[in-house]
């Protein structure tokens, strides 16, 4: 699967022994994919390597996106669309308007800001400005690569596939079978390419989502990780099927994108 080098590689699995005496618990590790090197970490990067390659190889010179304005995804496709030398445009729902945390980094790394004061319910409004936005830019001789809200290709989610594989990798270097694998889980894109990735490559884990937003109810995020994974699994050729009931996903945790007083004692 073609794709453009964007991240540092591998990204360091941490053991945390303090951590695991503090709360008297199991040995406990952190992949550090907060080190990835792309516009602060994280693993957007990740897909981004997959997505921008798929641009460049249709020919693209701009990026034209849409999420919330403090969107950890958006100012990492800025980043990366800027490292292989496209243009950006950004399309941003209601928020403070404050430019600060990620709208500052979304300008330093020079893309262009659409404030829509548009919610997300508005979306298929946005959408329609998009595709205006795109008609017009090819009128000027552009080639434009959409991304619309919500959860990522499948050819995006190939890159928490390869995750998988690379943290296997490590626990064999450390001769460690690890049993679960936690991660946040608001759209669920990376979750579905952690669980095709442990079914392909035999992990010792179990993949646990821990739902940040409380949009959906468990089941209906465990039946959207389901199908996104099914469908990542037919572009890649592989004979696996996931169902809905085999996804694990808490609820019990879900708050808001604001620190409380119990995220910040923890």
């Amino acid at each position: 699967m073609n794709h453009i080098s964007l991240c540092t590689l591998p990204t360091p699995l941490m053991e945390m022994p303090r951590l695991s005496a503090k709360l008297e618990g199991p040995r406990i590790l952190i992949k550090r994919d907060d080190l990835t090197g792309l516009a602060m970490g994280g693993n957007k990067g990740r897909a981004l390597e997959f997505l921008m390659a798929e641009a460049k190889d249709m020919g693209a010179d701009i990026v034209v996106a849409v999420g919330p304005q403090q969107s950890n995804w958006l100012c990492n496709l800025t980043a990366a669309a800027r490292k292989v030398g496209m243009d950006v445009i950004l399309f941003l729902l209601k928020g403070t308007d404050e430019v600060q945390g990620n709208l500052l980094l979304d300008k330093f790394l020079g893309a262009e800001i659409k404030l829509t004061g548009m919610e997300r319910r508005d979306i298929s409004v946005v959408n329609k400005q998009m595709d205006n936005l795109a008609a017009e830019l090819r009128s000027q001789g552009r080639k434009p690569y959409i991304l619309r809200y919500g959860t990522i290709a499948p050819l995006g989610m190939v890159g928490y596939v390869y995750l998988a594989s690379e943290i296997c990798q490590q626990l064999q270097e450390k001769q460690l079978a690890a049993q679960y694998l936690f991660l946040a889980n608001g759209s669920g894109c990376t979750h579905a390419g952690l669980v095709l990735g442990a079914k392909y490559y035999q992990a010792p884990f179990k993949v646990v989502g821990i739902m940040l937003d409380p949009t959906n109810s468990r089941d209906e995020q465990a039946r959207i990780i389901s199908d996104e994974a099914n469908k990542t699994a037919r572009l890649l050729g592989m004979n696996f099927t996931s169902k809905s009931d085999e996804i694990t996903c808490h609820d019990e945790y879900v708050g808001s994108f604001i620190p409380t007083k119990k995220s910040i004692e923890a």
